[in-house]
C-alpha cells in the first residue's frame, strides 16, 4: 500500500503512455458527489482531463452516477452496483459496453444519510445497527469490486466523503453525528480497497492495493477539506461540495490517475 505520490509516473503523468485507454473505457459510477445537479466535481474533473490533452474537447468519460443512490439498497439507477452491472455493461450507445478498464467512482454515503439516519446521531460502533449498515455497504461493495475485477477492469478510483459540519443544518441533524460515523467507516473501506487502513495526511491522501487482477486507489477527501465547511460545502443543504470543493475533489482525482498513470 503506497501513498499518492509514489504510483507509477510522475505527478504530471508526463512519463505514462498516452492514449491507451479511451473515453468510453472509463465508466464513472456513485451518488450526488458527481451527479452535476449537486456537486461540479465531475464536470471539474472532465475539465481537467481536457485541459491535460487526455480527453478530447467536449468528450467526457461514460457517466451513470445518480444524486440519491446507495451502495447497498435503491432501485434501478439509484443503486450503485445496478449502474455497473446494468446500465454500464448493457448500454447499447456505445459500441463494446463491456470493455472498462477504470471505474471512477464514490458510494456507501447515502445508505447513511438516506437509508440509517440513526448513524447521524448515534454513531457506531455504540449504534449496532448502524455498524450493521456500514458492513452491508462494505459486503456489497467487496462484491462489486470482485466482479469488476473478474470482467477485466484495470483500474478502480474510490472516493470517500470529506467531513462535514458538526453543527449540522440542511439535510443533516442539529447537531449530528456525521463525522464520528465517517471516521468509523473511514478505515473499512480503506481496507476494502488498500488491503489495509491509510492514515492520510496532506499531501498524502491515497492509498493503493489490489484487488484480484484490478489496482485499487483509494482517495481520502477529510485532510483536503479540513473544517472549512464555510467555504468547501454548501451551505443549504451542508452535505455537498461548493464549486470550490468540487474542484478540490476533481483535482485530488485527477492526481491519483496522473501519478498511477490511470488513463493518461
Amino acid at each position: 500500500n503506497s501513498p499518492a505520490g509514489s504510483g507509477n509516473g510522475p505527478g504530471d503523468g508526463g512519463g505514462c503512455t498516452k492514449g491507451s485507454v479511451t473515453p468510453n473505457e472509463v465508466v464513472m459510477i456513485g451518488d450526488s458527489y458527481f451527479d452535476p445537479f449537486y456537486s461540479q466535481a465531475a464536470v471539474d474533473l472532465f475539465a481537467n482531463v481536457q485541459d491535460a490533452g487526455s480527453l478530447p474537447a467536449n468528450t467526457t468519460y461514460r457517466h451513470y452516477y445518480q444524486g440519491g443512490a446507495s451502495m447497498n439498497s435503491g432501485d434501478l439507477q439509484f443503486n450503485i452496483p445496478y449502474q455497473y452491472e446494468t446500465e454500464a455493461m448493457t448500454d447499447t450507445s456505445v459500441s463494446m459496453p463491456t470493455d472498462i478498464k477504470v471505474i471512477i467512482m464514490d458510494g456507501g454515503g447515502n445508505d447513511v444519510l438516506i437509508n440509517d439516519r440513526t448513524c447521524l446521531t448515534n454513531p457506531p460502533p455504540g449504534n449496532t445497527g448502524c455498524a450493521s449498515t456500514i458492513q452491508g455497504v462494505v459486503t456489497r461493495a467487496t462484491s462489486l469490486l470482485d466482479e469488476m475485477s473478474t470482467n477485466g477492469v484495470q483500474t478502480i478510483v474510490y472516493l470517500f466523503y470529506p467531513h462535514l459540519d458538526p453543527d449540522g443544518g440542511g439535510l443533516l441533524p442539529m447537531p449530528n453525528t456525521a463525522d464520528p460515523t465517517l471516521d468509523y467507516a473511514y478505515p473499512l473501506a480503506e481496507q476494502l480497497c488498500c488491503g489495509a487502513s491509510f492514515t492520510s495526511t496532506v499531501p498524502n491522501y491515497t492509498c493503493t492495493g489490489n484487488i484480484g487482477s484490478a489496482k485499487c486507489l483509494f482517495v481520502d477527501t477529510r485532510p483536503a477539506f479540513g473544517d472549512n465547511w464555510a467555504t468547501l460545502i454548501n451551505q443549504t443543504d451542508y452535505v455537498h461540495p461548493t464549486p470550490a470543493g468540487a474542484q478540490i475533489i476533481a483535482n485530488l482525482i485527477w492526481k491519483a490517475m496522473q501519478d498511477n498513470c490511470i488513463a493518461q
